[in-house]
């Protein structure tokens, strides 16, 4: 009996070992020598966060190991049908694998007209069922051929739309279904040159435009002022964005990748224009405004003092048979992987900094897809690096195609297990609260829809929730708002009719009424005297309290503010530090005036006139529970309309306790604005320097007790 429960337990013990080598195999994030992470984000805020790996680096290929020596350079990767074709530019030739990675064949030139042409100096090419073509820069030229032979050379075309001294070096070109040829050059800020299926040369298509703000228009034109001719003119020729990749999606729509900062990547539909866009929660935002990489960040040099920025390169792309897009940060060696929402899926590779391991690069240059896996060449290393996708990746996959279309309870059980091994998964989070949603748990919808960020889900399942609540209260509702109208008309009637008055304190009921009769208010103030110290300070308190109460307390599908970074302090110096600053500075405008109305007669009436802000908070409060969000505009007009009001009565105010008109009351009121700005700016320049006269004493004082 003693043998047999030891072999028993030996047993178990060696399944246990198994499985826990199976659940810290490869597809753990300590296997991968770098972090894989993405982001979570409410339509306004990110915030990065680590994730299981999708892909995990297998090995690298190069000249040595596919036996063909050490590349010159390694150009490019371009994957078709079960083929790798991987162009080494320096050395003239082109390697042929199959989807194990094994050399197939070695092209080094193709005949034409009895000739064999070489492509010594080619940065790019393209491969599709009717043949093989090659950007062979430094011939500048395109050799379109059929595997064996040139069918065609296309070389620099005359025509009228190309701009005189146009560098025809062609670096990257693709080949739609109907047979038209998009060829990218070297340098151009005109697009790419489009050429029919029988090589003539068409236009540009897709070029890269600057969309200014009217900000730096006026730098641009207060800077052409002290410029000079050759000067303005060399910067007029910087101003548009290179295209620097291109590549084809399975649909068959043009992609492309510029320099610029935002909008890198486009999708070009048939007239020619942009169609690619994401969802910013209830709206489709066109992905021209979107940035497809990682903000700039600060980096320290050794001695840890302040170095400058690492700002984000994308210089490659492709799109797997699923529509997955990758881009390829050169600077820092990271792979984006993005769905055709242009939602973010996730981060992972790594540069120098993650050390010389699989996986990671020095200047990655570019990027293919081939039988699921994801090949990246470094372009300093000249080696190529095969990614796997992991089982996690393949949940994601799965999970995020199906959601994509629709189909969210089928999707549901890999968001399941997305969600079980990472929860710091956003995208499984929403998957489930969509799948809820579709299964009629609606309660369990807005659960989950919260934990994603997702209004739009959580907007979807409150709307059914709160009908549901109004149709089997609706006696009971209906009864409450009828006794409370009822009784709001017979307080009124009430008052109308016996006169009488609620608000016996004169100088409580002139603060109290100052929003709803502002001039007779005012001008009680003005000619009686007519004002609570004790009741403005508790309207300023209150329009503080409910800033804050609106800021932390309203409903999620309303809610605009990160509460983990809420400030109070912050809050506290924009509501009634503000208020209070409007006070001073307004006063001393108005006595250089020659206002008549005194410092306390300013700030009692700014206070008053902070009442519909007050109203506007706890209404906000109440709409945020009751309403359905249908848009990121929130309530519309609503915040503005008493925004405006507030500014009105600031403004009648003026008029009628300085005795100005209201013309004058609208200049003295943009010369307090400034006077505003000039004293913040002041403040903050005393309080730096206060703190560094303050770390200077603490300095010295260190400094005498340690001698």
């Amino acid at each position: 009996m003693k043998i047999k429960k030891m072999a028993v337990f030996l047993l178990l013990f060696a399944l246990l070992a198994v499985s826990f080598s199976v659940a810290v195999s490869a597809d753990s994030p300590e296997e991968v020598p770098y972090p894989s992470y993405t982001y979570w984000t409410d339509g306004q805020n990110r915030e990065a966060v680590e994730c299981k790996p999708l892909f995990i680096p297998e090995r690298r290929l190069s000249g040595q190991s596919l036996g063909v020596g050490k590349f010159g350079t390694l150009d490019y990767i371009f994957a078709f049908g079960e083929n790798l074709y991987v162009l080494d530019g320096a050395s003239g030739r082109i390697l042929v694998l199959d989807k194990d990675y094994a050399l197939v064949r070695v092209i080094e030139g193709f005949v034409y007209q009895g000739e064999t042409l070489t492509f010594a100096g080619a940065t790019g090419l393209f491969v599709d069922e009717s043949g093989l073509y090659v950007a062979d820069t430094e011939n500048k030229r395109v050799l379109c051929t059929d595997f064996e032979s040139v069918t065609a050379i296309i070389t620099l075309p005359e025509s009228t739309l190309i701009p005189e001294n146009y560098d025809f070096a062609p670096i990257r070109l693709v080949r739609d279904s109907n047979g038209y040829l998009y060829v990218l050059c070297k340098g151009s800020y005109y697009g790419m040159m489009l050429f029919s299926d029988q090589y003539e040369f068409l236009g540009f298509y897709g070029a890269s435009t600057v969309q200014n703000s009217a900000a730096d228009a006026i730098a641009d034109w207060l800077e052409s002022l002290f410029e000079t001719e050759e000067k303005h003119s060399a910067s007029i020729q910087a101003l548009p964005f290179q295209l620097v990749d291109v590549a084809m999606d399975p649909d068959g729509f043009i992609i492309t990748l510029s320099d610029q900062s935002t909008g890198q990547l486009k999708r070009f539909g048939t007239n020619g224009s942009n169609i690619l866009q994401y969802r910013n929660q209830f709206e489709s935002v066109s992905a021209d405004s979107l940035n497809f990489a990682d903000q700039p960040s600060s980096y320290q040099d050794l001695s840890g003092r302040y170095s400058g920025w690492v700002v984000e390169k994308l210089a490659a792309l492709t799109a797997d048979d699923e529509g997955y897009m990758y881009l390829v940060d050169s600077t820092q060696g990271r792979i984006f992987m993005y769905d055709t929402e242009c939602q973010l899926i996730c981060v992972f590779g790594g540069g120098l900094g993650n050390g010389n391991q699989v996986g990671t690069f020095i200047t990655p240059n570019a990027v293919a897809c081939l039988d699921g896996d994801l090949l990246v060449s470094d372009a300093l290393t000249k080696e190529i690096t095969v990614f796997s996708l992991s089982e996690y990746g393949r949940w994601i996959k799965t999970a995020n195609s199906l959601s994509n279309q629709g189909k969210w309870e089928e999707a549901l059980p890999y968001w399941e297990n997305v969600q079980a091994v990472d929860q710091n998964c956003q995208l499984a989070w929403r998957g489930m609260a969509q799948a809820a949603l579709s299964a009629g748990e609606y309660t369990q919808a807005m659960e989950l829809a919260e934990t994603a960020l997702d209004r739009v889900t959580y907007a979807s399942a409150f709307k059914v929730v709160r009908d549901q609540f109004i149709s089997r209260n609706f006696v009971w509702l209906f009864l409450a708002v009828a006794l409370a109208a009822g009784g709001v008309l017979y307080l009124i009637q009430l008052t109308h009719k016996r006169n009488v008055v609620f608000i016996r304190n004169a100088n409580l009921r002139t603060g109290l009424t100052a929003c709803i009769h502002p001039f007779r208010s005012f001008g009680e103030m003005r000619d009686y005297r007519r004002l609570s110290i004790p009741l403005a300070t508790i309207l300023l308190a209150l329009y503080y309290v409910s800033t804050v109460t609106g800021e932390l307390g309203g409903s999620f599908m309303y809610a605009s503010m990160d509460t983990a970074g809420f400030n109070a302090i912050y809050t506290l110096l924009g509501t009634v530090g503000v208020v209070l600053l409007y006070v001073i500075v307004n006063w001393a405008v108005c006595v250089l005036c020659t206002g008549r109305g005194r410092l306390v007669d300013i700030y009692c009436s700014t206070c008053y006139c902070l009442t519909p802000m007050i109203l506007y908070q706890f209404l906000y409060l109440i709409l945020s529970y009751t309403t359905v969000a249908t848009s990121n505009a929130g309530f519309g007009l609503l915040p503005a309309i008493f925004q405006l009001y507030t500014i009105l009565l600031v403004l009648i105010a003026m008029t009628a306790i300085q005795d100005f008109t209201f013309f004058k009351s609208i200049g003295i009121a943009i010369v307090t604005v400034i006077g505003m700005c000039i004293a913040a700016f002041i403040l903050f320049i005393m309080l730096s320097l206060g703190q560094d006269a303050i770390g200077f004493i603490v300095s010295i004082i260190n400094e005498i007790t340690m001698r």
